[in-house]
């Protein structure tokens, strides 16, 4: 009897003990940080104690924010570092991280490139004798899916033979957490978009990180349409290059797209379990603006289209008074009107013909 008692409560014990670990395990979740890092791109990802940072913004920010960020948290080691691209506002941030953190292993792009800040980063690998990859498309990042809550992370671009452009060929990664999904996709452009979706690359996610800032130069239908991502998260801040662009917000907000912005928000955090997601951070309104008719607006409604300013506004409205206009399409024979400035305008404009 005494044997069966002790039994039992040992058999409590070990329930106990397997109920907490276990309980523990299902609630631990996933965080994701978009870090603010002005106009510049820096994520870092949280597993089970294990961290990998996806760039790191400008040397400044990587002083004044990433790196007090991390210390923060606690965090005195990147296991994987990612540099998705060589432009400064990537990379240069990692630079301070390298230096004040152990570092597990680096996955970057390759690419020849011949800035200083680019060079000084590749240095800095060298001198601590960094594991250093090559991140090529299906490759698979192994060491942040072991002992993590992450299913997978896999690198789905750049292809082994680089296309035009130092944007287009960065670091795109898909990471699966349970039934949500996250794609980063660094400053890749419609090019490498075009490709990706041409591939039939397997792109739907949940999350998804908004590339090049949400410039109009990325984040077109199709790639959107191949995502169809229920939150967008843009990194992006003061800037003079119209960051992010009406035409990506309305394209998300027409999908139906959640939307954050590091600029409206700050740093936004995801939490993530195996079926549950949860965003810290305020969403960016997205208020659809009213398309202008072309045949009757005036200089100042054609120059809140994007890319039209007084001159080009007035041309429009001396080609409607000489030609007339039956198509948007004509409104390529006006000087300065190139097929992307078209598309914009279509974007923005209609005829309405019942007047």
């Amino acid at each position: 009897m005494k044997v069966n008692v002790r039994a039992a409560f040992l058999a409590l014990i070990l329930f106990l003990v397997y109920s907490t670990v276990f309980g523990f395990a299902a609630e631990s979740s996933v965080e994701i940080h978009f870090l603010d890092v002005g106009q510049g791109d820096s994520t870092l990802i949280i597993s089970n104690e294990k961290t990998v940072l996806i760039d790191a913004g400008t040397t400044f920010a990587g002083q004044a924010v990433v790196v007090p960020y991390l210390k923060n948290l606690g965090i005195d080691r990147i296991d994987v570092l990612i540099a998705t691209h060589p432009h400064s506002d990537h990379i240069g941030g990692l630079i301070p991280v390298l230096e004040n953190f152990a570092i597990g292993e680096v996955w970057a792009d390759g690419q020849i490139h011949t800035s200083r800040t680019y060079e000084n980063f590749l240095n800095l690998i060298l001198k601590k004798d960094i594991p250093f990859n090559l991140a090529r498309a299906n490759q698979r990042v192994r060491s942040i899916e072991e002992n993590t809550l992450i299913d997978e992370f896999i690198v789905l671009h750049p292809q082994e033979e680089f296309i035009n452009g130092l944007n287009n060929n960065s670091v795109v990664i898909k990471l699966k957490i349970g039934e949500h999904s996250f794609l980063f996709t660094g400053d890749i452009e419609k090019e490498a978009e075009e490709l990706l979706v041409n591939l039939k690359s397997d792109l739907t996610a949940s999350v998804l990180k908004v590339a090049h800032h949400g410039s109009d130069t990325s984040s077109s239908e199709k790639f959107l349409d191949a995502v169809q991502p229920s939150i967008a998260v843009i990194p992006v801040g003061e800037n003079t290059y119209g960051h992010p662009s009406k035409i990506v917000l309305e394209r998300l907000a027409e999908r139906g797209v959640k939307i954050y912005s590091t600029a409206n928000a700050g740093t936004i955090v995801i939490s993530v379990t195996q079926d549950s997601i949860q965003v810290n951070a305020l969403e960016t309104v997205v208020r659809m603006e009213e398309k202008i008719e072309l045949r009757t607006a005036t200089k100042q409604d054609l120059m809140k289209i994007p890319g039209i300013g007084e001159v080009l506004a007035q041309r429009i409205i001396d080609y409607c008074q000489l030609h007339g206009l039956t198509s948007i399409d004509e409104l390529i024979n006006v000087n300065g009107i190139g097929p992307a400035l078209l598309e914009r305008i279509k974007q923005h404009a209609y005829i309405d013909f019942s007047l």
